[in-house]
């Protein structure tokens, strides 16, 4: 019931200044579920402070391994790259002013160090989320942990194949 619940989340119409749009069912599934898994995997969004203060040491029993990291980006400039009327680009230097351009970087612990899979930048402000950057991001982080884990279970078995079957 949860996976409807948060289908029908990603499928509902969002209405801005200049249009209704509505995501593709597809998108809106697949969406779903990476959301899920990430929570499921206690995903954690942080700034960049908190993530190089937490990559001092090694998170505890119970801490997330998966984390999307919030990464300023010293070019403002990225966020205006595209074809804006000169009144947009205006509007949008204003906003990056006053909120900030953005990184989005997704990691996972590899048991020594929080290693980056994938990133996006230009971001104004939080308009990462939902911008579909982010379930891409989440989805390639959790497949990377997945991949490493197995790897990491194929050596174990592989130093010592006297305990198992």
């Amino acid at each position: 019931m949860e996976l409807a619940r948060a289908y029908r989340a990603e499928r509902a119409p969002v209405a801005n200044a200049f249009r209704v749009w509505q995501q593709p069912a597809k998108h809106a599934l697949r969406a779903a579920r990476v959301k899920l898994a990430w929570e499921a995997a206690g995903g954690e969004v942080v700034d960049e402070y908190t993530a190089r203060r937490s990559g001092l040491h090694e998170p505890e029993e119970g801490d997330s391994r998966v984390r999307l990291v919030l990464k300023g980006d010293d070019d403002p400039s990225s966020a205006l790259d595209g074809d804006f009327s000169e009144r947009d680009r205006k509007e949008l230097a204003e906003r990056a002013n006053r909120d900030g351009v953005w990184g989005v970087c997704g990691q996972f612990w590899n048991g020594r160090d929080w290693e980056e899979v994938d990133s996006c930048w230009g971001f104004i402000g939080d308009d990462w989320k939902g911008s579909g950057c982010d379930v891409d991001i989440m989805g390639a982080v959790l497949d990377a942990l997945e991949v490493h884990d197995a790897a990491l279970a194929d050596a174990m078995e592989a130093a010592r194949p006297d305990l198992y079957a």
